[in-house]
């Protein structure tokens, strides 16, 4: 800390700068910059009669008389420039009720004149800043000094003074000669006196007053903008820590203007610069979380074909062997009848059609509607009977249940356009700004002279953020083209309990994490 001027106190007084000093600094880092409190210097009492004035900037003080035209020019921009601040931010505190405040800011910016102005490296510090006048001492008024009256002599005779004038003559005369004769005697009987030579004054080395240290000044509170903005500029481009600022920091939900700002400025910054990472991050996150654009979306492939409505033990393959022999008995029954020869006892294939696979499917697609997160829209498309597959379209979250007592009705109807509900499907979702599902639930083959993988891999390459996964119910292998175009999996299930749990898990990237909550309206299907 370096010494600036020692003033006398003689026609100005500190005593407002001495007790406000340390309040102005905190009120001054708290809302302004620190070359503004950097203005005002620190004043130091050294005894009755004079005050110090110390600056923690660097380089040597200059008055401002000793300045050049063009650096004292400088020199008031800079000092106007900061008391024009020092007056704004007095305004708002007092706006705001600070009234205690805002007098300390009024009072601050006084100061003599130019005299107590001083440039160091360029920047104004001022002294005598709050200042007082000194008390005037005031003379004691006196009373003229009274004159005594004149004495007044009587007058004597001529007769009566004469003898006594010539008596103290003589007495004169007398001591005169005495004196005479005193001068003579010391003259001849004497040494002559030396003249001394002065004593040469004995100079008192006046030690230095020691100088004190300077209190340590307390350090100002941070601010948790600039604290949070840090935080941000450490981040980096690093999307994952950007994000996590974003979504958890509590100073950006706040209403203060500069949070809405940043908060603002940051969303800007991850669309720009992390719009992948957002999209692929989405899934991971709550619907309370995620941007509402941002939420996945579901979209259903149900394969109503007739093999859905055989047995789930058995293949299709075996389905269909089965159901040709039991044609064919029926076939050889009716000949016989309508030539007159006994009717043939017929084959048990009830079979076939025990625990038919629709069923353990549409329980699997109501389940996982059940568990979609409250922003995923969730669409469908039945495939059923050529030529074409019939979209149902998107069902908003409040519409779940609908779509659920849809899926309850579905029966088994006759072929499978799967080429075409993967194409109706990939119409109905984004897959470019958002991610999208496509779960496909099938137990065969396109027979409809589609071409499922094709239009894979078309969807695939317009659509960079489209999945599709298959349950594969009894391990067909049909859809496996569908999965792999698409980056998803295929799931095979055996048996019904697999079909719910494989179900689950290709609609996963969808369903979100375990902690979130889930819709309660839709905790089971409907019936």
């Amino acid at each position: 800390m370096k010494r600036i001027a020692r003033s006398l106190t003689d026609k100005y007084v500190a005593t407002d700068a001495l007790a406000q000093f340390e309040p102005l600094q905190r009120i001054l880092r708290q809302h302004l910059p620190a070359s503004t409190a950097a203005l005002f210097s620190r004043p130091k009492q050294k005894n009755e009669d004079a005050v110090e004035w110390y600056s923690d900037l660097g380089g040597e003080p200059i008055p401002y008389a000793q300045l050049s035209p063009e650096q004292s020019a400088n020199l008031d921009r800079l000092l106007n420039e900061r008391l024009d601040s020092i007056k704004q931010l007095s305004s708002t505190l007092r706006s705001r009720g600070e009234t205690a405040e805002a007098d300390i800011l009024d009072n601050a910016i006084r100061y003599p004149n130019k005299d107590n102005l001083y440039s160091l490296n360029g920047e104004p510090v001022i002294t005598f800043w709050g200042y007082g006048m000194a008390p005037t001492a005031a003379l004691p008024e006196t009373d003229p000094t009274p004159v005594a009256p004149p004495v007044e002599i009587p007058p004597a005779t001529a007769a009566s003074t004469t003898p006594k004038r010539r008596a103290w003559r003589r007495w004169l005369l007398l001591l005169l000669l005495l004196l005479l004769l005193l001068g003579l005697l010391y003259y001849f009987f004497c040494p002559l006196a030396k003249d001394t030579p002065p004593e040469e004054p004995v100079v008192e080395e006046v030690e230095p007053e020691p100088e004190i240290p300077p209190e340590p000044e307390p350090e100002p509170e941070p601010d948790p903008f600039e604290e949070l903005l840090a935080l941000i500029n450490a981040a980096g481009d690093d999307c994952a820590q950007l994000q996590a600022i974003f979504r958890t920091h509590p100073l950006l939900n706040s209403d203060d203007p500069r949070a809405i700002a940043l908060k603002a400025e940051l969303d800007t910054k991850l669309q720009q610069d992390c719009r992948e990472e957002l999209i692929k991050d989405a899934k991971n996150l709550c619907p309370e979380e995620r941007p509402e654009n941002l939420a996945p979306e579901l979209v259903i492939v149900f394969d109503a074909s007739g093999s859905m409505g055989y047995s789930i033990n058995i293949t299709t393959q075996e389905a269909r062997q089965a159901e040709e022999m039991m044609q064919r008995e029926k076939m050889a029954n009716a000949l016989s009848q309508l030539f007159g020869g006994r009717r043939q006892s017929s084959s048990n294939y009830d079979y076939i059609f025990k625990n038919p696979r629709i069923i353990p499917a549409r329980e699997a697609a109501n389940s996982v509607i059940s568990k979609t997160p409250s922003d995923v829209n969730v669409g469908l498309v039945l495939v059923g009977s050529c030529p074409a597959a019939q979209s149902y379209g998107f069902f908003a979250p409040g519409r779940r249940s609908e779509l659920q007592r849809s899926i309850s009705s579905i029966q088994p109807k006759q072929c499978t356009p799967l080429a075409d509900g993967v194409l109706k499907a990939g119409q109905l979702v984004d897959g470019v700004n958002k991610e999208s599902t496509i779960l496909v639930v099938s137990d065969g083959e396109e027979s409809c002279e589609g071409n499922p993988c094709a239009v894979a891999n078309a969807l695939a390459r317009s659509k960079p953020n489209l999945t599709i996964n298959v349950v594969d119910i009894l391990g067909t292998g049909a859809g496996n083209c569908l999965a792999s175009a698409t980056g998803g999996k295929v799931y095979t299930a055996k048996n019904a309990d697999d079909v719910l749990k494989m179900a689950t898990e290709a609609a996963r990237d969808v369903l979100g994490p375990e902690h979130c909550i889930k819709p309660e309206a839709n905790a089971s299907p409907p019936p």
